[in-house]
């Protein structure tokens, strides 16, 4: 986004993710919204906040927001402050402290403790702070070095003992990703945890896996259905959320069990 203007991005349209097959677009997710139908564009994120609040408003609910900031260490690297920015609309829209709706997440360890210590302070906020977890081989965060050489960032500490604790010292929360929680294929009606949300809650952190897909292929083959996956998650594992495609599937699972 450094390379165009806001008036370039706008002229953008928008549709659900696509595969090319010999020359032809095929749907990541063929029974979501079709291809290309409609017109969608590209918002800013004072309007999305904007909707919510607008619609909060109109509908009585107190719905919250749960931003994330991407590839920070980017837009530092090309002079720009991103986060600095999005700090400053969250501010702007009323979210300033742990009791607001909002929890703020990244995948970059140095800019949430930069966050963390620097920018939230200076601008008398205190947000809820989510530490993302990624596999090292993703490439998900990048590291320079002195002559502008990228590098990824090494996550494997965050796999080993005492590293909860650690992220506790700068964040209030981890968003692993699924199989980091419960281990993939598994067997069916046989899920295998890991011990990563107990000493995860044994340090005081927030647990938020992502992400959870009804779509054909999605469900991994320990669980019998999607409802049965948010179930394991949600009342085997003991997570405290989880990230969905479908958050109204999401939210009738936890309302059938009344909390």
């Amino acid at each position: 986004m450094v390379d165009f203007t806001l008036a370039e991005v706008r002229s953008l349209r928008m549709t659900e993710p696509f595969q090319l097959v010999d020359g032809k677009q095929v749907p990541v997710y063929p029974a979501r919204f079709p291809l290309w139908q409609s017109d969608f564009k590209i918002h800013t994120f004072q309007e999305e906040i904007e909707m919510i609040q607008g619609l909060n408003k109109s509908t009585g609910k107190e719905i919250g927001i749960y931003p994330e900031i991407k590839a920070p260490w980017l837009f530092r690297h090309e002079g720009k402050d991103i986060s600095k920015a999005v700090l400053t609309v969250l501010k702007e829209y009323g979210y300033t402290g742990k009791s607001d709706k909002v929890y703020l997440q990244s995948f970059d360890v140095d800019e949430l403790k930069r966050i963390d210590t620097e920018l939230m302070p200076a601008l008398g906020m205190d947000l809820k702070l989510v530490q993302l977890m990624a596999e090292t081989d993703w490439n998900e965060t990048m590291v320079y070095d002195a002559k502008g050489k990228a590098t990824p960032y090494d996550y494997d500490w965050m796999f080993k003992p005492g590293a909860m604790k650690t992220i506790a010292g700068y964040a209030d929360g981890i968003g692993p990703w699924k199989p980091m929680i419960v281990t993939e294929p598994g067997t069916p009606g046989k899920p295998v945890f890991t011990a990563m949300v107990k000493e995860a809650h044994a340090a005081g952190l927030k647990v938020h896996p992502y992400t959870f897909r009804q779509d054909e292929g999605q469900i991994p083959p320990y669980a019998k259905d999607f409802t049965d996956l948010l179930n394991i998650f949600l009342y085997q594992a003991d997570v405290d959320g989880v990230f969905s495609d479908f958050p109204d599937k999401a939210v009738a699972v936890i309302k059938a069990h009344g909390k």
